[in-house]
């Protein structure tokens, strides 16, 4: 029997190739984004799942009541790993891990000469403890050893490998080996490890003593001073299986005030993250710098979700347009005895074989889309469909659920129809709702086309306003690079040499641009203000070029000088924060705050205007510019505007920077470029959300052109006495189209609203976002209504066309 039915859907298949082939494409798209979007998800939740203790290991965290912006920090002070190891016994291990970013590291040949890298992620001080909450597969070397001194460093197996060009079977000839970083005190190479997998929120590739960290920052203090906090220092707990992370939350008040001073205290709270929260937590800093929104993820499921069921809803538009051509076929069967279940499993069979190629074609359509994609997610994926138990899994359940979904309601509804009937052609007449069934199928495609193209333009509009909001200050033609060493006559010499050439304009040292990674927060106090509670700003430390260099504007005042030591320039956030309204006020005010040095007070000299010191997303910084010297990491390069040589900028900069700075490499970045990377993660979601929709609307293109062909076979004999009365083409096209603005419309009303609701919602994260106007949705409808109107184009002309006499005969 089942052979019967398999026999019999091939030739039907076989015999209506255009049919099966409509089918076919819809399902292999709709399927082929559901397995990219699992793909994604799953990739995205493996994060950190290779450590053995995953579900007990915590970062400490810091919530400042009193920050404005975001008030989230993932810094830790130094000295807190070793008070929580001694305070709480429910902590079975703490380890303080210190991430550094842009590092050159030095490997001296045998001939005596250094072959230099510049990497820009993966190292890392961290204490001892590590080894003991994360998992390193160690191939050679002791992990209850290892970092226990100073100057020592351990090394994954691919730098091992890469520094010292040694075979995998060779990495024990690492051990006891040299390598500098930023051409400081050698470390001694004490063990090597397996690379953490790509799926890290934690990409350690070398880790280096954390008491190294004397040689290398100023702030060490011996890892005794807790007022010195930096978002790239991280506290990692490793929790005995039988503590609760909210009792020990609990604790932690009295913890800090045991620790720190009182007025610290109070603004602070220590939290415990989990470590599977890390990767989906933007508000907190992650090394890399790259988080997914578990927001994000719901997003991708729904999308995978409603393409899937689009593709299902074309499969019984399209099958039940076909009734008309099978109509004889199951008046006969019924006739010589055929059931009702024999003609479901008929029509089964045949949506499972549409459904077996379809989900083949999708493998490759998915494959596809994950290398296409590959630049927009930022990595790539594979299928691995003989390798991954779970993939395989999924497949079969989403090929058992479309099949199913796509076939039980037009099997059900053909094989119904009574065999007169149906030997008379008379099936459309005889399937009672069916058509309006077919109107709230192709009022649910158009709706999710529409949601889809509302989403797609308001995420787009949102990235065009923050590439072209004005953020305060000028980004185009500067270079920006990290200071190797500031001492003062190489900062001269750097400096005369570059404007020495007449395509440079301007030379600025800081520690680091206006919106620059690196940034100092203090609190500070104005006495006439009486605060309760003292206010932070972000302190930039500056050179007196950078208001220049960057175009900001003096309001009030004079500029810094290279004579300054205790005079700021304050911005007009922070004028209101100290209660004066006019810039004029503020000039010879004086302020307190943790840059005093030896200072009784910082004396205010000059006002600028309001700029972004941080992504759009977050509110205006209080923000005080000073010229502190010995924090100067960082010279930005500005070029003249007509200069169209600015491919040539890096050999002029390189040039300079190699007659100064001989042993480090020269690593830089266009400032506008810089910034556009703040908003990639957007961007890229805007793009993947862009393709989504284009694919969901080609689907809906096939389901609605479905519809035209039902409606044609349904009208066939009112189009032919039409034509014979009178009737211009035109007059018949406006039949079809009646029908299909009446659902468009009717679409919009019910995409319109959510489309509204779910983009405020996303637009609410960002302190500075679009208005939703009338203008988004006129977009929407007409953009639908015009793919609507060329979908139905071809076959709607086809039938007003087509010879009334022939549609007129009737056997």
């Amino acid at each position: 029997m089942f052979r019967n039915y398999f026999t019999t859907a091939y030739r039907n298949l076989k015999r209506n190739s255009a049919y099966a082939l409509l089918n076919i494409a819809g399902l292999a798209l709709g399927i082929g984004c559901a397995l990219v979007t699992y793909k994604v998800i799953t990739y995205e939740l493996s994060f950190d799942r290779h450590h053995e203790n995953y579900d007990h290991i915590y970062r400490v965290v810091r919530y400042n009541q009193l920050e404005e912006g975001n008030p989230h920090d993932a810094g830790a002070p130094y000295p807190l790993s070793a008070a929580l190891r001694e305070d709480f016994p429910s902590i079975k291990q703490a380890a303080i891990v210190d991430y550094h970013t842009n590092q050159q590291v030095n490997i001296k040949l045998d001939n005596g000469e250094y072959q230099r890298y510049r990497e820009q992620s993966g190292v890392t001080f961290a204490e001892q403890e590590v080894f003991e909450i994360l998992d390193f597969d160690w191939i050679v070397g002791n992990p209850r050893t290892a970092l226990s001194n100073p100057d020592e460093v351990v090394l994954s197996k691919s730098w091992a490998q890469k520094y010292f060009g040694l075979e995998p079977n060779q990495l024990d000839l690492a051990l006891g080996r040299m390598i500098e970083i930023n051409n400081v005190n050698p470390l001694k190479v004490v063990g090597v490890y397996e690379d953490f997998p790509e799926t890290t929120d934690y990409p350690f590739r070398m880790v280096i003593s954390f008491w190294s960290l004397k040689g290398f920052t100023r702030y060490f203090y011996d890892a005794k001073e807790w007022g010195s906090v930096s978002s790239t220092t991280n506290c990692l707990v490793l929790l005995n299986e039988s503590a609760d992370s909210d009792v020990l939350e609990r604790q932690f008040p009295d913890f800090l005030d045991r620790r720190i001073d009182e007025n610290e205290s109070q603004r602070l709270t220590f939290l415990l993250q989990s470590l599977r929260d890390i990767h989906f937590d933007p508000d907190y800093y992650t090394y890399p710098e790259r988080t997914m929104s578990r927001e994000m993820l719901y997003a991708l499921a729904f999308i995978g979700m409603i393409l899937v069921v689009t593709a299902c809803i074309n499969f019984i538009n399209l099958a039940t347009a076909q009734a008309v051509k099978r109509s004889k076929e199951i008046g006969i069967r019924k006739v010589l005895g055929g059931h009702r279940i024999q003609l479901v499993g008929q029509f089964l069979s045949e949506t499972f074989i549409i459904t077996f190629v379809a989900v083949i074609g999708s493998l490759g359509i998915a494959e596809l889309l994950l290398i296409n994609l590959q630049d927009i997610l930022t990595y790539r994926l594979y299928l691995y469909l003989f390798s991954d138990p779970l993939f395989v899994i999924f497949l079969f359940g989403l090929t058992a659920f479309v099949g199913l979904l796509s076939g039980l309601y037009p099997a059900f509804l053909l094989s119904k129809v009574e065999a007169a009937i149906a030997i008379k052609s008379k099936v459309l007449w005889s399937m009672g709702g069916g058509f309006s069934l077919r109107r709230l199928l192709v009022v649910i495609q158009f709706g999710i086309s529409q949601l889809l193209i509302i989403c797609t333009l308001v995420v787009v509009m949102q990235m065009d306003y923050f590439n072209n909001k004005d953020l305060g200050f000028n980004k185009d033609a500067i270079i920006v690079a990290y200071l190797p060493e500031n001492e003062e006559s190489q900062l001269t010499r750097l400096r005369e040499g570059l404007l020495s050439n007449p395509e440079v304009e301007s030379v600025s040292y800081a520690l680091s641009a206006p919106t620059g990674e690196s940034n100092s927060f203090s609190n500070f106090n104005y006495a006439p203000a009486n605060y309760e509670e003292q206010p932070r700003a972000n302190f930039k430390l500056v050179d007196e070029h950078f208001i220049e260099l960057y175009g900001l504007k003096l309001i009030a005042g004079r500029n810094l000088l290279h004579s300054d030591s205790n005079a700021i320039l304050i911005n007009l956030e922070m004028l209101k924060t100290m209660g004066l309204s006019n810039p004029e006020e503020a000039l010879g005010e004086g302020i307190r705050s943790g840059y005093d040095g030896p200072f009784k007070g910082l004396q205010i000299v000059g006002v600028v205007n309001n700029f972004h010191t941080s992504s759009l997303e977050e509110g205006l910084d209080n923000v005080v510019l000073m010229r502190l010297p010995m924090l100067f990491y960082e010279v930005a390069v500005k070029f003249h505007q007509d200069d169209s040589n600015l491919a040539g900028a890096q050999e002029i900069v390189e040039r300079e920077w190699q007659s100064v700075y001989p042993n480090s490499i020269f690593d830089f970045d266009f400032y506008d470029y810089q910034l556009s990377e703040r908003y990639e993660a957007q961007e890229n979601n805007a793009k993947l959300l862009t393709i989504f929709s284009l694919i969901s609307i080609f689907i809906g293109c096939l389901g609605l052109y479905g519809l035209i062909t039902f409606m044609a076979n349904q009208k066939t004999k009112e189009i032919g006495v039409r034509k014979v009365l009178g009737a211009s083409i035109f007059d018949i096209l406006k039949i079809f189209s009646k029908e299909l603005i009446v659902l468009l419309v009717v679409a919009f009303v019910i995409a319109a609203p959510l489309g509204t609701y779910s983009m405020n919602s996303w637009l609410s994260n960002f302190k500075y976002s679009i208005e939703l106007g009338p203008e988004l949705f006129i977009i929407s409808i007409m953009v639908s209504l015009v793919i609507a109107m060329l979908t139905m184009g071809y076959r709607s002309v086809t039938a007003a066309t087509a010879n009334p006499a022939e549609s007129l005969k009737d056997e």
